[in-house]
C-alpha cells in the first residue's frame, strides 16, 4: 500500500510539472514546418487584469479640468489610472468618476483636505480626518484609491499618518478605496539612512495596499543628460524591500516633464523616447507592478508636461504615448508574472567594462539561480529579471543595460539566451508584440535590444 501512495504522489507531481513550461517530454523539438506555432506549442494564457499598469498624475486640475475629451485622450494614449483633483460637490466628484469609468480608467483623487503638508517642528498642521467627502463617491467602480500624502517626511509618519491610517481604515469605505501615499526616492533628505529603510519604516508602521515612491534619475549638468549611478539600485532596494520582504506590490513615479529648481547647479531635462522607456523596461525588469508619469498639467512654467499652458498637447505627450502603449499592450501577461518577480541580474557585457549602476546592485541574484537557463552571452550590458507567474511558468524581462542619453548614445545589445533541453521555443513581447520564435538544436535564441528597449521572454515546450 505503501508504495502504490507514492508512486500515486509521483504521477501527480509529474503531471504538475508538466502543466507548466517546465513540461513536455524533456527532450526538445524541431517544429516541422507544416505544423503551427499553435498546434506544436503548449502557449500559456492568461487572464484579463483589473490592476492598472500605467498612471498619469494631473496636477493643475483647475485649470484643465478633466471633461470627457480630456479624458478619452489620455485613455487613448495608453493610460489605465489618472490621479486627479477633486472637485467641490458631490454630484460634480461622481460624474469626474463616471467620465474616468466610462473611458476605462481608474482614479486616485487627490481631496486638499486630505494632503495638506505636515510643517516640522511646528506639529501637524492639518484637519481632523474627513471621511464625508470620499463617502459621496465611495463604491463608484473608477474609484480606485485616496491621495493621502505626497512624500511625507519621517516624522509626520509617526505623528499623524498612523493615526490618519487608522481613520481611514475605520471609516469602512464602500468599495474599499485604497490608502495612497507617495515616498520620496530621495530617503536621506526625508529622514532615513537609506530607501530600504524608508520603506520598512513604512510598512511597519502604516501597513499600506502598496509601496509608491517617485524616482527621477535623470538631470542635466553643462548642458549633458546624466544618470545617477543609484538609479537602478534605488528600483531594486524598493522591489526587494516591497515585494520579496513584505509581499507587497510596488508602484514607481518616473521622470515625465522635465523641470528646474532655484538655487541647484542641475535641472531635471525633458527625457527622449529611449530614456522615456528605458525607464519604463527599467522599472519591470525589477517586477514594478505599476510606472506613473508625472505630470499632465503644471502650473509651474518650469515643466514641461504633457499639455502645455493652454492646455494644448505637447510633443512629450507622443513620446509618452508612444512608450505607454507598448507596456500597455501585454499587460495581462506582465501582470500575470509580476507578483513572482524572484531576482534580476545585471549581466556585463563582452566589451569587460564595469556598470557603474550594476556595480550598485544590493539583491543581485546570478544566472545560475534561473530555472530553464543554461547561460546568457550577451556584448552590451544587460538586465535579466527572472519571474514564475502563478502556475510555475518561467518569464524573463531583458533590458538593454546601457542608459540611453538624450540621442548621443545609441547601443544596441546582441543577447544569446541558451535554455535547457526540454524547451522548443519561445513566445517574445517586443513592443508588446508577441512573436514566438523556434529553437533551433543548440536551444539557443539571440535577441537584439535597442537603445532603452526591454523584451520578455517565456519559454515554450512541445505539447
Amino acid at each position: 500500500m505503501r508504495k502504490r501512495i507514492i508512486c500515486f504522489i509521483c504521477v501527480i507531481a509529474a503531471l504538475c510539472f508538466a502543466a507548466c513550461n517546465g513540461g513536455g517530454d524533456g527532450v526538445r523539438g524541431i517544429r516541422p514546418p507544416n505544423i503551427s506555432v499553435e498546434e506544436f506549442y503548449r502557449i500559456p494564457s492568461y487572464e484579463k487584469s483589473e490592476e492598472p499598469l500605467i498612471g498619469l498624475w494631473n496636477v493643475n486640475e483647475s485649470d484643465f479640468p478633466m471633461n470627457q475629451s480630456r479624458v478619452d485622450e489620455i485613455a487613448a494614449a495608453g493610460f489605465d489610472l489618472v490621479l486627479t483633483g477633486y472637485p467641490d460637490g458631490g454630484q460634480a466628484r461622481m460624474d469626474l468618476l463616471e467620465r474616468i469609468g466610462q473611458a476605462g480608467m481608474k482614479a486616485i483623487v487627490n481631496d486638499e483636505k486630505l494632503t495638506v503638508p505636515f510643517i516640522q517642528g511646528a506639529g501637524p498642521f492639518v484637519r481632523p480626518f474627513d471621511a464625508s467627502s470620499v463617502e459621496q463617491i465611495a463604491g463608484h467602480p473608477a474609484l480606485y484609491g485616496v491621495l493621502i500624502r505626497d512624500e511625507p517626511l519621517k516624522p509626520e509618519i509617526e505623528q499623524y499618518m498612523v493615526q490618519r491610517k487608522k481613520d481611514f481604515d475605520n471609516a469602512a469605505l464602500r468599495g474599499d478605496p485604497k490608502f495612497f501615499v507617495n515616498l520620496s526616492s530621495l530617503a536621506k533628505t526625508y529622514g532615513y539612512d537609506s530607501h530600504e529603510q524608508q520603506v520598512d519604516y513604512f510598512v511597519e508602521k502604516i501597513n499600506p495596499p502598496m509601496v509608491c515612491y517617485d524616482l527621477y534619475g535623470l538631470t542635466e549638468r553643462n548642458g549633458k543628460n546624466v544618470w545617477d549611478e543609484e538609479f537602478l539600485s534605488v528600483i531594486e532596494r524598493a522591489s526587494y524591500t516591497a515585494k520579496i520582504k513584505h509581499g507587497l506590490p510596488v508602484w514607481m513615479i518616473k521622470l515625465t516633464s522635465g523641470h528646474a529648481f532655484d538655487g541647484v547647479p542641475w535641472e531635471y531635462p525633458s527625457p527622449s523616447e529611449a530614456e522615456l522607456r528605458w525607464q519604463t523596461a527599467a522599472a519591470m525588469a525589477f517586477g514594478t507592478d505599476f510606472i506613473m508619469d508625472y505630470t499632465y498639467s503644471q502650473e509651474d512654467p518650469t515643466y514641461v508636461s504633457l499639455v502645455d499652458k493652454n492646455g494644448d498637447r505637447t510633443e512629450m505627450f507622443d513620446k509618452v504615448k508612444a512608450v505607454n502603449l507598448e507596456a500597455g499592450a501585454w499587460k495581462d501577461v506582465y501582470h500575470a508574472f509580476s507578483p513572482g518577480w524572484i531576482g534580476t541580474a545585471g549581466l556585463g557585457g563582452s566589451h569587460g567594462k564595469v556598470n557603474g549602476m550594476f556595480r550598485r546592485l544590493a539583491h543581485e541574484i546570478g544566472v545560475a539561480d534561473m530555472d530553464a537557463v543554461k547561460s546568457v552571452v550577451t556584448d552590451e550590458d544587460v538586465l535579466m529579471g527572472y519571474f514564475k507567474d502563478g502556475r510555475r511558468n518561467n518569464g524573463f524581462m531583458l533590458t538593454n543595460g546601457s542608459a540611453p542619453t538624450g540621442a548621443t548614445i545609441t547601443v544596441s545589445a546582441s543577447v544569446t539566451v541558451e535554455l535547457e533541453t526540454r524547451f522548443s521555443g519561445v513566445q517574445v513581447f517586443e513592443k508588446g508584440v508577441p512573436k514566438i520564435y523556434d529553437l533551433g538544436k543548440d536551444g539557443k535564441l539571440t535577441i537584439t535590444l535597442e537603445p532603452g528597449e526591454g523584451k520578455f521572454l517565456i519559454p515554450l515546450v512541445k505539447k
